[in-house]
């Protein structure tokens, strides 16, 4: 945690991935994130892994922040939001488009009261267009928009892999707090908060159409053969087997190419001089890759890696499992971890805020477990002056909880 948003005051309605993430990162970054739920609580703590009947995933997004239970649907608690605020410098949402403006809580609601309100929206869509509405699915967003860098020719009879996990999610969540930065950056200038609409949609598409353009323009314009290997003409790289698992290497440049060729023993396909040309190479894509395979599968990954590393070819292992990514050697050598006593479940590791920033340091912070549903309501209510009789009525009428 680098503390560089100390001072600065978020109100979370966040309940999926993608905007949990962000007010994830901006509390980390020492914002002080007050977590808005009602009175079932967020869906997120009942969705994921879990442990017993605690869940990791809510866990790992909600670290560091408060909670505060309202039922905002309800007139009396949408009230109740709008005298919080002015005290706040950011409000993050991350709902269906319109339905914050139902319970009276939209942008132009909220800047009203605080004309310097930064207040993100972090959807599936956006907030416009003809698919704005849709639920998003993260699978559905990476094969809308990721599929088209890793499939360049459509017309290929093949059946797409969408990759596993909430890579879209996330990619919506980091995009989410460039824009708050930028969004502080023109407030210090001007005074004045706006409205940032944030979609995963187009998030993935910043990196799809990279990744594209080069695919589509080396494959299409400069005649490498799409239809033959996926690599854009380079070759070989990509992920062999080893004996007890995997590597992902490059030793497609001709430094690579020939460092891997001294490893090697002698074959009579790989050494051909043909393959000094790297069109040659890229043509044999799958042919130098499975004679490079038959080596790999001799040696375990690490010894794969350790002699790859050792001729500055790059290689990286594949990791297969959670406790091999803890034991990572750089990682645990760069202090990437820390261990956090959750309630009802015990220590458990989660990563550290992944920028260093050399103005700021983590002494005197301590990672706290994700706070138990409505843990700081009374807390926050006071410090806005509500008396313990107010709060108890709140109560009593099922505005908020505890």
């Amino acid at each position: 945690m680098i503390g560089i948003y100390k001072g600065i005051n978020v109100l979370d309605f966040t309940t999926n991935i993608w905007g949990s993430f962000t007010s994830l990162l901006l509390a980390e970054s020492g914002a002080e994130v007050v977590k808005i739920e009602p009175p079932e609580g967020d869906p997120m703590r009942g969705r994921g892994y879990r442990k017993n009947d605690v869940s990791l995933t809510f866990q790992s997004l909600n670290l560091n922040k408060k909670s505060i239970c309202i039922d905002y649907r309800k007139p009396e608690g949408a009230e109740l939001i709008k005298k919080l605020v002015p005290g706040y410098d950011i409000v993050i949402e991350d709902s269906m488009p319109g339905q914050m403006d139902r319970y009276g809580l939209s942008y132009d609601d909220c800047r009203e009261l605080n004309p310097g309100l930064i207040y993100l929206s972090v959807t599936g869509y956006g907030q416009n267009g003809p698919n704005s509405r849709r639920h998003p699915v993260d699978a559905n967003i990476i094969v809308e928009g990721l599929m088209a860098a890793n499939y360049p020719k459509v017309e290929r009879e093949i059946h797409p892999v969408v990759r596993g996990g909430d890579l879209a999610s996330y990619v919506g969540g980091v995009y989410g707090l460039c824009a708050v930065a930028m969004a502080i950056y023109h407030r210090d200038c001007t005074g004045l908060g706006q409205y940032l609409d944030v979609n995963m949609l187009t998030g993935i598409c910043s990196a799809a159409l990279q990744m594209g353009t080069l695919l589509g323009q080396a494959n299409h314009m400069f005649g490498v053969l799409a239809e033959e290997n996926t690599t854009v003409g380079y070759s070989p790289v990509g992920v062999i087997r080893t004996r007890d698992g995997f590597i992902d290497f490059n030793a497609s440049t001709e430094a690579g190419f020939a460092a891997l060729k001294e490893l090697m023993p002698y074959d009579e396909v790989l050494f051909d001089e043909k393959y000094n040309d790297p069109k040659a190479r890229a043509v044999d894509f799958h042919l130098l890759m499975g004679r490079i395979e038959q080596w790999s599968m001799t040696l375990s990954s690490y010894e794969v890696d350790r002699l790859f590393e050792k001729a500055k070819i790059p290689v990286g292992m594949i990791t297969m499992k959670a406790s091999d990514l803890l034991a990572n050697e750089h990682l645990q050598a760069t202090d990437r971890f820390v261990n956090v006593d959750v309630p009802g479940v015990g220590s458990l590791p989660f990563t550290r805020y992944p920028i260093n920033l050399s103005g700021f340091r983590e002494e005197g912070f301590e990672y706290r477990a994700a706070p138990e549903k409505g843990a700081d309501t009374r807390a926050v209510l006071m410090h806005e002056m509500y008396t313990e009789a107010e709060i108890e009525l709140l109560q009593k009428d099922g505005i908020i909880c505890f």
